[in-house]
Order: C-alpha cells, then sequence, then structure tokens
C-alpha cells in the first residue's frame, strides 16, 4: 500500500509525487483574475470610474486571483 504521496506506477515502482498541480492552479489562477476584474469592472462602468471604485476592482481581482490560485493549488490532484 502507498503512502498519501506516493503512488504505485505499472511496472510496480513506487513513484513520489507532488500532490497539487502548479499547471492547473496557473490556469484557474488566471480565469478567476480574468472574471474578478472584469466583473467589477461591469458593475462600475455605468457613469464612469471614480477613485474610490478603481481601489475596489484592485482590491477584488487581488483576492479572486489569491483564491483561484491558492484554492486549486491546496486541491490535491487524483491519481488513478
Amino acid at each position: 500500500m502507498a503512502d498519501n504521496n506516493e503512488y504505485i506506477v505499472a511496472a510496480g515502482e513506487k513513484l513520489n509525487a507532488i500532490p497539487t498541480d502548479t499547471k492547473k492552479a496557473l490556469a484557474s489562477g488566471v480565469v478567476a483574475t480574468l472574471v474578478a476584474f472584469l466583473g467589477t469592472l461591469q458593475v462600475a462602468i455605468d457613469g464612469g470610474v471614480t477613485p474610490e471604485e478603481w481601489v475596489s476592482i484592485a482590491l477584488t481581482t487581488v483576492i479572486g486571483a489569491a483564491a483561484g490560485f491558492g484554492i486549486t493549488y491546496a486541491t490535491p490532484t487524483k491519481v488513478r
């Protein structure tokens, strides 16, 4: 039986795998960043964007990016 971070491949050898997938985290982080930025910009664009709204847009974008990267990176990749 393999430990949590060990997987047995078809040849019977143990593979020490990293339980997270960086590429998956980067892709979801980029998508989350775009969704957060465009979503808040769409709400604020009606009638012009004030400096306070730009701060809100920036803050929401940073939080969205952090959530997208962090949650996806922390979720283990399932290997079958």
